[in-house]
């Protein structure tokens, strides 16, 4: 099980790896892969000790973003614990299209964009800021290898209608159309005066 990226609160990796406290002695052979740095890298550490952890949760640290998907090969599930608050509820995670692309089963928490996105049989959902919850998924797909393939292959088939070359050709036409209007509202379009700094 993976993370990569920041290691900041909003992202929940303490909820994690308390839930992988909870769970680890019902899947001997997993651990719980962490890469990336940031401020809450030495309190998830020393969690990580608390808890008894040491051998089974791997601080990696940071690495290049060419060297991540070797890293995403070699994982089998991906965890997104991100906590739920009245913005968050909002976010969706670059992480996930990552994990998706890979053909990893996921593991996130039900936040109302990600939910809007993927159902129930896509990613395997928890309620957010819930341990415990958290923890009984990652038992899930730790015993259930055909229900993670099960998940990626719904998952991309969901992911498909909003990966990026469809929705970055969405963002052209609305700016094409956005200035058309404003051509014709005006008679004519005036191109941005270029500044002397910019020349």
């Amino acid at each position: 099980m993976m993370y990569q990226e920041n290691l900041t609160h909003i992202y929940g990796l303490d909820i994690a790896i308390e839930a992988f406290g909870m769970a680890h002695n019902e899947m001997p052979m997993a651990a719980l892969w962490i890469l990336g740095e940031g401020p809450e890298t030495g309190s998830l550490e020393a969690l990580s000790r608390k808890l008894g952890l040491d051998t089974k949760v791997k601080f990696l640290g940071c690495f290049p973003p060419k060297e991540i998907p070797h890293w995403l090969s070699r994982c089998d599930v991906g965890v997104l614990a991100t906590r739920r608050d009245i913005f968050l509820d909002f976010s969706f995670s670059n992480k996930l299209p990552e994990y998706i692309m890979m053909g990893k089963a996921v593991i996130s928490s039900r936040l109302k964009t990600i939910r809007h996105y993927f159902g129930e049989e896509s990613l395997a959902f928890f309620e957010p800021n819930d341990p415990a919850d958290l923890a009984r998924q990652m038992v899930r797909m730790y015993r259930h290898a055909e229900l993670r393939v099960q998940l990626v292959e719904r998952a991309k088939r969901e992911y498909a209608p909003i990966r990026w070359e469809v929705m970055k050709q969405r963002y052209l036409e609305m700016m094409r159309g956005l200035v058309e209007t404003e051509h014709r509202a005006n008679g004519q379009f005036h191109a941005p005066v270029e500044s002397a700094a910019a020349r």
